[in-house]
């Protein structure tokens, strides 16, 4: 043992500095709440003061609430980056629901939304249609939204504002 860490402690950081999108955003993410399932309900239990908090001050200061869901890379290119997801999910011994982590979370905070009137636009859909018609949204390095998905998610809330005009109310349009 070196420096407090043992030989499989440093193989397993330095093969996750590998991968540190698809460790980050994604797997590594499902397999904290995999290995601490408390971590993910105390997040969840915290993004609902949260969110109940932003209703109350926007409220109060005569703004709207619109809650945006941008889905990850791994939920709508996955084939793009699958030799990196393979080798972290083989890492992390994932396999199943933990490689669907992202969709787990984006139905509970769709849950959170509509239980507590909250407006809210989840891109995903049209990110993935659109990708399954060939387009890229996210940069591989990083696994951020290109300028191509950041335009079609801006189309999207664009969208949702003229369907739903009540939201511009007394602001700027």
């Amino acid at each position: 043992m070196e420096g407090g860490t043992t030989a499989s402690q440093r193989g397993a950081q330095s093969a996750g500095e590998q991968y540190p999108c698809v460790m980050g955003q994604c797997l590594g993410q499902a397999n904290l709440t995999r290995s601490n399932p408390q971590v993910l309900e105390a997040t969840f239990q915290l993004q609902e003061m949260v969110l109940q908090r932003l209703v109350q001050e926007s409220g109060d200061s005569g703004a709207k609430l619109l809650v945006v869901i941008i889905p990850t890379k791994l939920q709508v290119e996955p084939e793009d980056d699958q030799e990196s997801i393979n080798a972290v999910a083989a890492m992390l011994d994932l396999e199943g629901d933990n490689l669907h982590f992202d969709d787990q979370v984006v139905e509970r905070i769709v849950r959170l939304c509509r239980d507590n009137q909250i407006a809210f636009v989840d891109a995903g859909p049209a990110l993935r249609q659109a990708a399954q018609d060939g387009a890229t949204f996210y940069w591989r390095p990083n696994w951020h939204l290109n300028v191509e998905g950041n335009a079609l998610v801006a189309e999207q809330i664009y969208d949702y504002l003229q369907a739903h005009p009540q939201l511009l109310e007394g602001g700027h349009q």
